[in-house]
């Protein structure tokens, strides 16, 4: 029973650093397009519930990390419908899959589907707009 015990013990032990995720290089350019939902430009005149106000569609956007230090890494974004770069900053999980991210008006988070790939969901409102988007981003 005891030779059993430490055979399983053992086979655990060797499963258990094959099982790890290394921390992902965020460091590079990551491109793609996403897909979203807003309400624009609501006031008392353009109430949020208008939804006559309600916009869909695909742009293309850039984060470009420029440090990591440990699971902390900072950078810019833009997008094709707006190319003033904006700063963002952001954690991967302990999990080394799981992403977030923030920038001077909106929340992202997501997961890395591969050493060069990401998922991403971004949240934003404000004074005027709220908005909703997903997105997979490639390193370059």
């Amino acid at each position: 029973m005891m030779r059993e015990i430490i055979s399983v013990m053992v086979l655990l032990a060797l499963c258990i650093p094959a099982m790890a995720v290394d921390m992902p290089n965020m460091v590079g350019n990551w491109t793609g397009s996403y897909e979203g939902a807003a309400f624009r430009n609501i006031t008392s005149l353009n109430p949020a519930g208008d939804f006559s106000f309600f916009e869909t569609g695909t742009t293309t956007w850039t984060f470009i990390i420029e440090n990591q230090k440990g699971a902390g890494f900072v950078g810019k974004k833009f997008s094709s419908t707006n190319p003033l770069l904006q700063r963002v900053v952001g954690i991967i999980g302990f999990d080394n899959k799981t992403v977030s991210m923030v920038d001077e008006e909106a929340y992202y988070w997501g997961e890395m589907v591969s050493p060069t790939q990401m998922e991403l969901y971004h949240q934003e409102t404000g004074i005027g707009k709220m908005g909703a988007i997903r997105s997979v981003l490639t390193k370059e």
